[in-house]
């Protein structure tokens, strides 16, 4: 009998849900293509997310740390839980021992945590979303040789998509002696090149990466048609169903921010308002005649019974709501390593969406 093969997808996530709903997309092509393939798929998720249900609605066994945005709201001493973090995720990796580890967007983990674990795995693969200008390039660099795999996420409609075999790393410029019409001739989707050119100088690295489009948790042939979708949300058949979101509900401006667009879009006539709350969301609901609230993840399998959207500019969002063709005007939420307020104006620039400026 074929051996299974055991994968273990690592997901940092704290105010937000996209670190573990990219590992799960990912997870689940996996196990598609396992089952074609006619092997057995062992896949284990470790993740600080406090979204987990989503892990479970997906099938997958999920071992969770505390976020470190948890660890501060409990005013646990910082040090204590960053020896315990480290230990368990070396320990975890060695007992699972796992054929591939799968890490998104922090290749050494958010503190150095995996960089000693990264020994272990046969086979490791990092998913790169786009960071912020100058996120800990030198942390990149000196931990991207570690992989074996290399996936780029381009953000398309923002600039010429690559095909799945076409080097992320010929899109920038190898050397600091780049001139001005090089940096200018960037793709637009070329989030976080900086760190690209540090870390893909080499054609070694360049040949390990590979582009991919946005990774996400449901392909737009999975969600439910309009008229499904707008019975399931309660929206009345005559009504302008507009979608109001804050992310993944974990930013500490939550719940004011749907305050306000709530109240900015609730007089609208016939408007009836779907509030994307989020699974992390943890203020004061507000429901209504016309308002449907949630809370629960895979909100984007309705998303074809919406008629326009005002979102946060996270990257699953922003992408769900583009893919499923929903009109949306995108705002900046400030995050560490997400620079939401680029994608925004990158989005408007290609006529993909609008971008409201911040504090609109």
């Amino acid at each position: 009998m074929t051996r299974a093969l055991t994968v273990v997808a690592y997901a940092v996530n704290g105010a937000g849900v996209g670190h573990l709903t990219r590992a799960l997309a990912t997870l689940r092509w996996m196990r598609r293509l396992a089952l074609c393939a006619g092997r057995r798929l062992d896949a284990y998720v470790l993740t600080t997310s406090e979204a987990g249900q989503l892990a479970l609605r997906e099938g997958f066994a999920t071992f969770k740390l505390p976020s470190k945005t948890v660890v501060r709201a409990a005013g646990l001493p910082k040090d204590d839980y960053l020896r315990l973090a480290r230990q368990w995720v070396w320990h975890s990796l060695g007992l699972l021992n796992p054929d591939l580890l799968l890490a998104d967007t922090f290749p050494g983990g958010t503190f150095g945590e995996l960089g000693p674990a990264l020994d272990l795995p046969a086979r490791k693969v990092f998913i790169h979303r786009g960071v912020r200008a100058g996120f800990d390039p030198a942390g990149f660099a000196a931990w991207l040789p570690r992989y074996d795999r290399i996936l780029a996420v381009a953000e398309p409609g923002l600039g010429e998509q690559a095909t799945d075999n076409e080097s992320y790393a010929d899109d920038i410029p190898a050397t600091d002696a780049a001139t001005d019409a090089d940096r200018q001739d960037r793709r637009p989707n070329d989030a976080g090149a900086d760190v690209w050119r540090l870390a893909l100088g080499d054609s070694a690295a360049a040949a390990r990466t590979r582009r991919v489009p946005p990774i996400l948790l449901r392909e737009p042939e999975e969600c439910r048609d309009r008229a499904t979708a707008r019975r399931r949300l309660g929206i009345p058949d005559h009504a302008f169903a507009i979608w109001l979101s804050a992310g993944g509900g974990g930013d500490a401006l939550a719940e004011q921010t749907l305050t306000t667009l709530i109240g900015a879009c609730e007089s609208a006539p016939d408007a009836h308002l779907v509030v994307g709350a989020g699974p992390l969301y943890a203020g004061a609901p507000r429901r209504g005649p016309r308002v449907t609230w949630l809370t629960e993840p895979l909100a984007v399998e309705d998303f074809a019974g919406l008629d326009a959207a005002i979102s946060a500019a996270g990257f699953n969002t922003t992408y769900e709501l583009l893919a499923l063709g929903v009109p949306t005007a995108l705002f900046a939420q400030e995050k560490i390593a997400d620079d939401q307020a680029a994608r925004a104006a990158r989005a408007a620039a290609a006529g993909a969406a609008l971008a409201l400026p911040v504090g609109a």
